[in-house]
């Protein structure tokens, strides 16, 4: 390896086992060595089996059990992924109607929108893949509205149920944002609009009445 990569090696190894693991890693979490050292010792350690390789410059620090690796859920690994990356990332598609309660149905393969590098991630059998997407996605000031925009292009209007709005307008009274849900909805397709706007109006009733 070289004399200088052998102690970013030592360095890297020993930064790790104190986080302990369970913890993901990418190159930017070792930018005091360079990006070459950072990349030979994070494949070096992956090829001894310290770390796994989840994909293109992301790595994990794996927990162990009885069965195995346990691997973090897709939440958890797209969080770390867009905080070290200092991007946002949001689900599209099944994976956003899942994560709000609107289904049940987990994708095996998941496709997130990103503001900063698509990538795709190879975890336990599932594939994550991050696509760059259209700056207006980003836009939204609610963190909430904007998946429920995700879900319901997925579920379509005539498929949506009682019970699934009913969920939404919990979701949208757990954040208690109707400021920023009202000045979102510029941004959300005409159909949706007339959907969440009455739950908007109603929490906002509730709001004033506390």
């Amino acid at each position: 390896m070289g004399r200088h990569t052998d102690s970013a090696y030592s360095a890297i190894r020993q930064i790790i086992n104190k986080k302990g693991q369970g913890e993901i890693y990418t190159l930017s979490d070792f930018a005091q060595f360079s990006p070459e050292a950072s990349r030979k010792v994070m494949s070096r350690l992956a090829d001894e089996g310290f770390l796994v390789r989840l994909g293109a410059g992301i790595y994990l620090y794996p927990k162990m059990s009885r069965f195995g690796i346990v691997y973090p859920s897709t939440a958890e690994l797209v969080k770390a992924i867009a905080r070290r990356d200092a991007a946002r990332v949001i689900p599209t598609g099944y994976a956003a109607a899942n994560m709000l309660g609107l289904s049940e149905q987990v994708p095996m393969n998941e496709v997130y929108i990103t503001d900063g590098t698509a990538r795709v991630l190879h975890v336990d059998g599932r594939e994550i893949r991050l696509k760059r997407g259209a700056p207006r996605n980003f836009a939204f000031k609610s963190e909430t509205l904007p998946l429920i925009v995700a879900a319901l292009r997925t579920i379509g209007e005539e498929e949506l149920t009682r019970e699934q709005c009913s969920t939404i307008a919990e979701v949208l009274r757990k954040e208690g944002r109707p400021d920023l849900y009202r000045s979102d909805l510029y941004l959300v397709p005409a159909w949706i609009k007339r959907i969440v706007l009455p739950m908007i109006e109603e929490i906002e009733n509730e709001l004033a009445s506390a």
